[in-house]
């Protein structure tokens, strides 16, 4: 999403991978929930507290004095937080902000030219993006296992690694064809023939 051009829109929680709470149906405060269930068991589950830190409640209210919020916290709260993410530079939190930094930095990634690159295999995704000044190669592997993606028409051989998942310095990119690593994001920028 935030390789692609338009306005990325960020629902709260998603920069820390907050699960939906599961609910029992006393729990459940939505009306429509509450009058379909078990059909429709209303939209709770996903506005559950922001998880801010570990202490009770993740930190959204203080519960002494204002006593519980309106929605259970998701169970694993005490691991999955903004202040526990803060600390990990490999956190989905700094992975979110560092992707957010490359975009405001690269004119390429938020108003240049689609150009989809793959056709197989289908666990990956890759494309460029393209202004006058600058073209960007994003590179998507979903799958658990090292692909390499065959890339038409054929890649020019010199890039700067903008961005990678993988820790590796540079991706194999050989012509038609690029190899990532099991769930890498990579984002190439060309240095030559612009």
């Amino acid at each position: 999403m935030l390789t692609l051009r338009g306005t990325p829109f960020l629902y709260y929680g998603e920069e820390i991978g907050m699960r939906d709470v599961p609910l029992r149906r006393g729990e459940i405060m939505d009306p429509p929930g509450k009058r379909y269930w078990p059909i429709f068991k209303g939209r709770d589950g996903c506005r559950s507290p922001m998880q801010w830190d570990d202490t009770p409640f993740a930190g959204f209210s203080l519960s002494k004095v204002q006593g519980r919020p309106w929605l259970p916290v998701h169970p694993n709260y005490h691991q999955r937080n903004v202040a526990a993410q803060n600390e990990d530079p490999d956190s989905l939190l700094n992975f979110t902000r560092k992707l957010i930094a490359l975009r405001k930095e690269c004119p390429a990634l938020r108003r240049g030219e689609f150009a989809p690159l793959t056709t197989r295999p289908r666990d990956a995704l890759v494309y460029l993006r393209r202004t006058d000044d600058q073209t960007v190669l994003v590179a998507l592997n979903f799958a658990n296992k090292t692909i390499r993606a065959a890339c038409t028409p054929p890649l020019p051989e010199d890039w700067q690694l903008l961005f990678s998942t993988s820790g590796a310095d540079l991706p194999h990119v050989n012509g038609k064809n690029i190899e990532l690593a099991p769930y890498e994001v990579c984002i190439l920028e060309v240095k030559t023939g612009r």
